[in-house]
This record gives structure tokens, C-alpha cells and sequence, in this order.
């Protein structure tokens, strides 16, 4: 909602919010909200009143799930995208990234390494794109301020 903002209605896609796990917020919510996420407004009507912080039960733990668990995990975002986001590069870091990252083995044998370092490319290639949509919104919201 904070990056989107005005083009929110427009912008805000099932498949967005699919990918970042987010809920559409929906539009009588939306302006009371936003304001709120950008301290326009010092009160929300859609969060619990201090008075009554005392009526919210107290979290119950879970156990977190460990990396690599589960059909819906993740490895981590890649060092290379990391130093290579989009912006103004600084220091020997950003300028080996693009190096390292043309440098980087491509797997060529069979068998369960050769599918996981596929399935990491796969994962680094969507992080890419993904980075590359948050930046395209950031970029916009600037441009609409």
C-alpha cells in the first residue's frame, strides 16, 4: 500500500500480492490506513485502541520452520544480486558483482546437484525479478510525490 499508493486499485494484482503474501487492503480501509503507515495520522481505526491492548491475548509460540523444509522455501537471495541492485554502484564490491556473476558455473552433469543448482538459478533469476518490480514501483511512487 505505502509503495503503490495512488495506483494501488490499479497496480495491486492478484499475482503481486500472491508473491509477496500480502492481502488486498480493501478501499473504505485504504486512505485511513496509508495516512496512518505515513504518519499523517496519529490514530488507525483499524488497529486495537491502547486502552484496550489489555483484551488481545498474549501471541502463543510456534516453531518457525527451518530453512529448506517444506515445498515453499527459499534459498537465500544470492551475494551477486545483493551487491548488483539497481542504484548507484559504490566500491570494489559493485564493481566484481557483474564479474562473479558472468564468472558463476553453469551445471552441465546430471543428477540431484545438477537440479539444484538449477532450481537455485531458477530462485535467483525470480529474485532478480522481483527486485527489478519493487524498484519499478519505488521508482513511480518517487515520481508521484
Amino acid at each position: 500500500l505505502v509503495t503503490l499508493r495512488d495506483r494501488y486499485e490499479a497496480d495491486a494484482t492478484d499475482t503481486l500480492l500472491e508473491r509477496h503474501s500480502a492481502m488486498r487492503i480493501s478501499a473504505e480501509q485504504r486512505s485511513g490506513l496509508l495516512d496512518f503507515l505515513l504518519g499523517r495520522c496519529k490514530v488507525c481505526a483499524l488497529l486495537v485502541p491502547t486502552q484496550a491492548l489489555t483484551s488481545v491475548p498474549p501471541p502463543s509460540p510456534t516453531r518457525l520452520p527451518r530453512p529448506g523444509s517444506g515445498r515453499g522455501s527459499r534459498s537465500p537471495i544470492a551475494p551477486t544480486l545483493l551487491r548488483n541492485l539497481p542504484g548507484t554502484p559504490s566500491g570494489k564490491a559493485a564493481a566484481a558483482a557483474p564479474k562473479a556473476a558472468a564468472a558463476a558455473p553453469t551445471p552441465e552433469r546430471k543428477g540431484p546437484s545438477a537440479r539444484a543448482a538449477r532450481r537455485q538459478l531458477a530462485e535467483e533469476a525470480e529474485d532478480k525479478a522481483l527486485a527489478a518490480e519493487l524498484v519499478d514501483h519505488l521508482k513511480a511512487s518517487a515520481k508521484a510525490q
